[in-house]
């Protein structure tokens, strides 16, 4: 059975769909299978006082996560304080 799925700002890319998401939301998911989970983590803001950028965050791939009928909370943190 394939997947269909709905939230974020979905894009077409070859044959498969992209879901982006910049702020919190909902991804909802009809079916059950697999999807590619891509996470990058925003960073640590800058110094105040001539200080230096503040550090990259991490980055987490999945190329085979397992979803089935539901809704997946999304959750967009503010990022790092200046």
């Amino acid at each position: 059975m394939g997947i269909t799925a709905t939230g974020g700002t979905i894009t077409q890319v070859g044959n498969e769909k992209v879901h982006k998401f910049t702020s919190s939301g909902t991804f909802g998911v009809t079916g059950s299978g697999t999807v590619k989970v891509l996470v990058v983590g925003g960073g640590a803001g800058g110094g105040t006082h001539a200080g230096g950028g503040g550090g990259g965050g991490g980055v987490v791939y999945n190329a085979a996560y397992s979803v089935s009928t539901g809704n997946y909370s999304v959750t967009i943190g503010s990022g790092g304080a200046v």
